[in-house]
């Protein structure tokens, strides 16, 4: 019997890092129609599902309500990975609009029959409404500095860059151009899969100094258990 497990994948510590040599700020965003953001993820192994996604955000909105942004997963078939294909349909989405960085989530249940036919790495995207000018913010974290799993989408207003996709790394802050190659955007991934491989165990004993009946026994995991 091999038990689906739940688990969220990440590249964070929960914490929006600061993005050193600015102001504390802890976010990156823009107010630039046809905008996005995407974080690339692997699969756990063979068995694994993506059942949601969750990004931390901070959107401002000076009406009531909000526009719906457009939520995709994509393979990496894009040029030098880059997000690439549809693997769902683009999904319509409404965002809450906060003062403050919150968690904003969705639920992909109803397409894991689709998304479980699909083994390789994918990307979880959020795009900015093509006329839609309000701002939206990403938190930024650096827990895995050596890594950038984030990019940018480029809409077609920029006046510095041609439309399409670019690692986050290549993207600067400020009037100091601060690089954001250390961060990664907070995206998470919810997934389910199946752990085939049996857990492997080491053992040992300590036997008290006086009281020489008395052990104590230790069990340790190879690995992190589920």
């Amino acid at each position: 019997f091999s038990p689906f497990f739940v688990r969220e994948v990440q590249y964070d510590d929960g914490t929006p890092d600061v993005i050193t040599g600015t102001q504390e700020i802890v976010w990156w965003g823009t107010n630039t129609p046809g905008f996005g953001w995407a974080s690339k993820f692997s699969p756990i192994n063979d068995e694994s599902i993506l059942l949601g996604a969750k990004a931390h955000i901070l959107y401002n909105t000076a009406v009531m309500g909000s526009p719906d942004f457009l939520f995709r997963v994509l393979d990496d078939s894009g040029p030098n990975g880059s997000p690439g294909n549809e693997l769902i349909p683009p999904q319509s989405v409404r965002l809450p609009s906060t003062n403050q960085l919150a968690w904003w989530e969705i639920d992909l249940t109803d397409f894991q029959d689709s998304l479980a036919l699909y083994r390789g790495d994918y990307y979880l995207s959020l795009e900015h409404p093509p006329n839609d000018t309000n701002a939206i913010f990403v938190a930024v974290d650096n827990s895995q500095p050596a890594v950038n799993h984030s990019w940018a989408l480029v809409g077609t207003g920029s006046q510095t860059r041609q439309p399409g996709w670019y690692p986050l790394s290549e993207f600067s802050l400020g009037d100091d151009n601060v690089s954001l190659a250390p961060y990664d955007l907070m995206f998470r991934a919810l997934v389910s899969f199946i752990d085939s491989e049996p857990p492997v165990f080491s053992t040992g004993f300590l036997q008290h100094p006086v009281f020489s009946e008395n052990f104590d026994f230790y069990v340790v995991g190879k690995s992190e258990l589920n």
